[in-house]
């Protein structure tokens, strides 16, 4: 019977240590998976909020943009300067303001 005992304690000691082996490897698979898919969901996180911080920024700068033309514009007005109706967009050049607008030959004569 003592023979029996000594015989079965190495093969249950083995056993123990096959099963803790095997939930340490299934431990770290299950952590790593883990933690790479929280770096992946971070990575994505941190893209969307590049974008909408470029769209923020975007759209900042046209709020801006025509701010600045709704001020040139009540500059102007307050001025007394002549306010063009009949272009399609007028450019500043050089400190000059071009518009597309095109003059019939007759105006010149």
């Amino acid at each position: 019977m003592a023979n029996n005992l000594s015989s079965a304690t190495p093969f249950r000691l083995n056993l123990i240590l096959t099963f803790l082996m095997l939930a340490m490897v299934l431990g770290y698979i299950f952590l790593s998976n883990l933690l790479v898919s929280q770096r992946y969901l971070l990575g994505v996180r941190k893209q969307q909020f590049n974008q909408i911080s470029a769209g923020s920024q975007v759209a900042n700068t046209g709020i801006s943009s025509a701010r600045e033309i709704e001020d040139l514009l009540l500059f102007a007005q307050a001025s007394g300067m002549i306010e063009a109706k009949d272009t399609s967009f007028i450019l500043e050049e050089g400190g000059v303001a071009l518009s597309d607008i095109r003059l019939p030959v007759e105006s010149f004569r």
